[in-house]
């Protein structure tokens, strides 16, 4: 019996450590072999069944042309990180990855890569328009990050999650109550666009006022809460 009990906490272990990984090592793999050279068939079926479907062989093979155009003979030399994973759920997960392009064009920009569980096996979902990629940010020219250039990464990457589950919250909703979410959604971006004109203008009290009403409406707003700090710095340097 206590052999049993063994094996079983093991097995659950071992299921538990690749749910952790197997995302972020599918994605590491995919990403890693669009800078390295021709192997589009390998590449193809590492992508989902449903990709396959609407992305023919030919479509995926055309997109990966801008990872290896002639206006980017380095780029097989580029370099991929990991920065960061979402797990929507135990079948979906999102992996975030910062590219360094080396020359002729250097460079960091930020993308990221859908992994979908098909069977026992991570599997790489595109976007509908197309594309080897889903692009989220340029971050950086240059040939290196300082610590600055690194925590703007982290905020790019925690405002596209939450992005990311704001969508799939509103996709959850009827029809009543997807119209007030995006109403009040409109109403945070008008604020939000009023607050930073406020602050470049120099009018910070206003700018305050704009943000605070964000705040009210959405207590987590990073974005607000940054421009808030700003403007009592502002006002305290005056």
């Amino acid at each position: 019996m206590a052999a049993v009990l063994l094996c079983g906490c093991a097995g659950e272990r071992l299921r538990e450590r690749e749910k952790h990984y197997l995302p972020t090592q599918a994605a590491g793999f995919y990403l890693g072999n669009l800078l390295s050279g021709p192997m589009e068939t390998s590449l193809y079926m590492t992508l989902s069944s449903a990709t396959r479907k609407k992305v023919p062989f030919p479509a995926f093979v055309s997109s990966l042309s801008a990872f290896h155009s002639p206006g980017m003979e380095g780029s097989r030399g580029g370099r991929v990180t990991i920065v960061d994973r979402l797990d929507i759920s135990d079948e979906r997960s999102i992996v975030y990855a910062l590219f360094q392009w080396p020359q002729p064009r250097e460079g960091f920009f930020l993308g990221r890569v859908d992994c979908r569980l098909e069977g026992d096996r991570w599997k790489i979902e595109l976007p509908a328009s197309g594309g080897a990629l889903r692009p989220v940010d340029v971050i950086f020219e240059g040939d290196e990050l300082d610590e600055e250039a690194f925590a703007g990464v982290g905020k790019i990457v925690a405002a596209e999650r939450a992005a990311v589950m704001k969508d799939l919250e509103r996709k959850k909703m009827g029809d009543e109550l997807r119209a007030a979410f995006d109403a009040r959604e409109e109403t945070l971006s008008d604020l939000i666009i009023l607050g930073k004109g406020c602050y470049n203008g120099g009018r910070y009290r206003k700018a305050m006022t704009a943000f605070g009403k964000v705040l009210k409406l959405d207590p987590e707003n990073d974005l607000a809460r940054e421009y808030m700090d700003k403007c009592m710095e502002a006002l305290r340097k005056d």
